[in-house]
């Protein structure tokens, strides 16, 4: 998705072999793949030969919550290789001073998440709540940050209005949905 937006070398960290590989091979297919980098390890082993000027983190949401008996799923799924304290002190190490950082939360986890990002001195540029319907509660927050202060541009997006995408969803998303 980022490769369809701009002209960047993406590299992409995944601490799962099987999973690095999946990705190796839809990079190969991809008209990006000249551009697009797949690597097994974690990414508190990395060690890139420069710092990067964009991160972009999806990382395990959940943390005291209930497993599955699949070991995979749970490393994919579960901070425990990988706690947002590790996450944002491997960013710092990563990124350039200019950089700017997004990841994608569930909602819950967002508050302390900013509270981390702050006392590390990252400033919150952008904060996209989200909702499944209006009359949902929020379960995902998409979050930017950088290391220079800016004002905090704050918005809300709604996935569905009347069992329809709304006009906001299918715009964000259109480049990358067939059928929005």
């Amino acid at each position: 998705m980022l490769a369809q937006k701009n002209d960047a070398i993406i590299h992409g960290v995944e601490a799962d072999a099987a999973a690095a590989n999946q990705a190796r091979q839809n990079f190969t297919t991809s008209p990006f793949a000249a551009r697009l980098e797949a690597l097994a390890c974690r990414v508190q082993d990395y060690k890139p030969e420069r710092l990067y000027d964009f991160i972009v983190c999806n990382p395990p949401f959940f943390a005291n919550d209930l497993k599955s008996n699949q070991h995979q799923r749970n490393l994919a799924l579960h901070s425990t290789d990988l706690s947002l304290e590790d996450l944002l002190q491997n960013i710092q190490r990563l990124l350039t001073k200019e950089g700017l950082f997004s990841v994608l939360l569930p909602y819950h986890r967002s508050i302390a998440f900013e509270k981390m990002a702050t006392e590390r001195q990252f400033y919150l540029h952008e904060k996209v709540i989200v909702r499944q319907t209006e009359k949902h509660p929020p379960f995902r927050s998409m979050l930017l940050f950088g290391k220079l202060p800016v004002q905090t541009v704050e918005e809300e997006i709604v996935i569905k209005i009347n069992n329809q995408y709304s006009p906001e969803f299918s715009e964000l998303l259109a480049d990358f949905y067939l059928f929005l």
